[in-house]
């Protein structure tokens, strides 16, 4: 494939995927009539934060050429570079909602699709 066609390609997969992702977010809020302006702050800066945090793994897994190992050297690399973004992209999504929602909105308006248990 075209290396251009190829660098379209992810990021449009990237961009994508990630606004499906908030998008549902944003759904389910609606469905549980939780939107208001400062939820949707929270969206586009989960937004960014996923695709900059996905976007580290795939850049990490490149410039180390991961993808030339072998698949038992390859899978716990993968593991614990996506445990450790996970984490820093969960972290840095707290601290945007500490930020940018006022306490007494917090427990109610960041509810996803993934978090409702019930």
């Amino acid at each position: 494939m075209d290396p251009r066609r190829r660098y379209m390609l992810y990021w449009t997969t990237q961009l994508v995927a990630w606004a499906m992702y908030v998008g549902s977010s944003v759904w389910w809020n609606y469905l549980l009539d939780n939107v208001r302006p400062d939820l949707l702050q929270v969206m586009v800066t989960i937004y960014a934060i996923g695709v900059l945090s996905s976007h580290a793994l795939r850049h990490t897994i490149v410039r180390l050429r991961w993808l030339e190992l072998p698949l038992g050297t390859l899978v716990p690399r993968l593991v614990l570079g996506t445990a450790v973004l996970g984490l820093c992209a969960a972290m840095a999504e707290g601290l945007c909602v500490q930020l940018f929602l006022p306490p007494t909105s917090r427990s109610s308006s960041t509810s996803s699709p993934s978090s409702n248990t019930g």
